[in-house]
C-alpha cells in the first residue's frame, strides 16, 4: 500500500492544546507539514504556486498510486461545544475625535466601517489533545510541526494555540492503516462515488479536486 524510505514507521502525533479550537473541515496532517515546509523555507503559498506544495519532501509516505499522503485527518473527542462571538465594533468614537468638520456622516451598517458580531462554535476536545495517524519519520515529522502553534480558525486572536507536538512510533492496526480504519475513511481518499475534493495540499484550492470519500470531523 505504501512506498516508503528509510526510517518510515507508524506514527501516532498528538497535539495539546492550551483551551479548544475553531474547526470548521478535517485538519489534515500532510497540509499542517506541508505549512511548516513553508514557513521553514521562507515561502509564500498562493493559488499559483499551489503545485509546489504537492511535491514538498515531507517526512511521510505517499501512497503506491501516488496520489496522496499516508496520513490521516485529526481526531478528537469533544468534551464541550460553545457558541461564542467574534466581534467587530466600528471605531466611531475615534471617528469623531479625529475627524473634521468635513465629514458629516460614518455608515456604521455596511461598507468597511460595518460592526458586526458573527457566532462560531468552540470546541473544546477531551483532554485537550488531537490525534493523527501517519507513517513517517518520526524525528523529521516532529522537526517540522513545531513550526504550527495555532489549530483551526480564528489562530489570530488566540483560538487553537498548540502546548505541545508529540510523535510517537506506534502500532499499526493492520489494513487501512493510517488512512481507513473499520471501513471509514480517515482523510480524503479517491473514490469514484465521493464528493469532490482535493487528495493532497492545499486543501482549499479549487483546482484538482476529484471525487473522493470524504473523513469525519472527529470521533
Amino acid at each position: 500500500m505504501a512506498r516508503q524510505g528509510g526510517g518510515v514507521t507508524p506514527l501516532i502525533v498528538t497535539a495539546r492544546l492550551l483551551e479548544g479550537f475553531v474547526v470548521r473541515h478535517p485538519i489534515h496532517l500532510d497540509a499542517l507539514l506541508s505549512a511548516a515546509y513553508a514557513m521553514r523555507e521562507g515561502l509564500v503559498v498562493t493559488p499559483a504556486t499551489a503545485a509546489e506544495c504537492q511535491r514538498f519532501p515531507l517526512p511521510i509516505a505517499r501512497d503506491e498510486s501516488d496520489r496522496y499522503y499516508l496520513a490521516s485527518v485529526g481526531e478528537y473527542h469533544p468534551a464541550a461545544n460553545e457558541l461564542r462571538h467574534k466581534n467587530r465594533r466600528a471605531p466611531w468614537v475615534e471617528y469623531a475625535r479625529l475627524g473634521n468638520a468635513n465629514i458629516r456622516r460614518v455608515q456604521l451598517s455596511t461598507g468597511k466601517n460595518k460592526s458586526y458580531r458573527s457566532p462560531y462554535e468552540f470546541t473544546i476536545p477531551t483532554l485537550g489533545v488531537v490525534i493523527w495517524w501517519a507513517i513517517g519519520d518520526a524525528t523529521e515529522v516532529l522537526s517540522l510541526l513545531q513550526y504550527n502553534h495555532y489549530l483551526g480558525k480564528h489562530r489570530g486572536s488566540g483560538k487553537g494555540r498548540i502546548v505541545k507536538w508529540n510523535v510517537e512510533e506506534c502500532e499499526s492496526w493492520g489494513d487501512g492503516f493510517p488512512v481507513m480504519r473499520e471501513g471509514a475513511p480517515l482523510r480524503n481518499l479517491p473514490d469514484p462515488d465521493g464528493i469532490l475534493l482535493r487528495c493532497e495540499p492545499p486543501y482549499w484550492l479549487h483546482d484538482g479536486r476529484v471525487p473522493c470519500l470524504a473523513p469525519v470531523m472527529s470521533c
